[in-house]
């Protein structure tokens, strides 16, 4: 597949023949969506005038029109990205769907990837994330009170907790403990992503902001996002697992 874009869980593509379906995101009824377009449009190709965000499915075609405001940022000349504003979902039928990029005449510039509509949200989680500078192609600080956001079928397990001290050695080899924090860990698993999908919650790991279900986290530096491929080729989804760190949990627990 020929995706204009990467790194982000609302990928583009012109051209649905290349298009391929491994993993739907999911959209539940009152969910926030924001959506960032980390890519650059040239406005003499597809003009920012006119442009418009839609819903669209695939035996039905544009299915919601402009669903949502469309923000320019200028990179040079006729360059630019876009982001949109903040869209709830509505009532939807079952069905799947794509968010697509068009203009007044219902001419299609890009389509997404596959979103789908569910009715229960269990094993699923809000994130939400930003950068305090640009980064990946997203221009943040071009809108700096921006933050992706979608749900995603994410399981959040149990935590563990890990203490570190601080402290020197005395010339006598005694350990002089001044101060000691704890931290806790929680494991998240992704379930059924496709490779694009595992790219996009990866990459959200580098960020400097990452919330998930109104929590904010941070991942270690020794941690690492483990996929667990499975050895048929013909199995194009996987489940992955990560420990990230409660942020503000850590407390000092001893000084001197």
């Amino acid at each position: 597949m020929d995706y204009v874009n990467q790194n982000n869980f609302c990928r583009w593509i012109s051209d649905l023949s290349d298009a391929e379906c491994y993993y739907a995101m999911p959209l539940y009824e009152g969910d926030d969506i924001s959506i960032f377009a980390n890519f650059e449009l040239d406005d003499y190709l597809v003009p920012f005038s006119g442009l418009k965000l839609g819903l669209w499915n695939e035996d039905l075609g544009i299915y919601l029109e402009d669903i949502a405001t469309l923000n320019q940022i200028v990179i040079s000349g006729d360059i630019y990205s876009v982001y949109a504003d903040t869209w709830v979902v509505p009532e939807l039928a079952p069905l799947n769907y794509r968010f697509v990029l068009y203009n007044g005449s219902a001419n299609i510039f890009y389509y997404s990837n596959t979103f789908s509509k569910i009715n229960i949200t269990g094993h699923t989680a809000i994130i939400k994330y930003n950068h305090v500078v640009n980064t990946l192609g997203y221009l943040y600080e071009d809108a700096p009170t921006f933050y992706n956001q979608y749900r995603i079928d994410l399981r959040i397990g149990s935590p563990t907790y890990n203490e570190n001290v601080k402290g020197y050695e005395t010339y006598e080899g005694d350990v002089i403990n001044v101060k000691s924090d704890i931290q806790k860990l929680v494991k998240f698993s992704t379930r059924f992503f496709d490779e694009g999908t595992h790219e996009a919650f990866f990459s959200m790991l580098a960020h400097s902001e990452i919330l998930i279900d109104g929590v904010e986290y941070k991942k270690s530096q020794d941690s690492s996002y483990e996929i667990s491929w499975p050895d048929s080729d013909y199995n194009k989804i996987a489940n992955g697992e990560v420990n990230l760190l409660k942020v503000d949990y850590s407390a000092a627990v001893k000084s001197c």
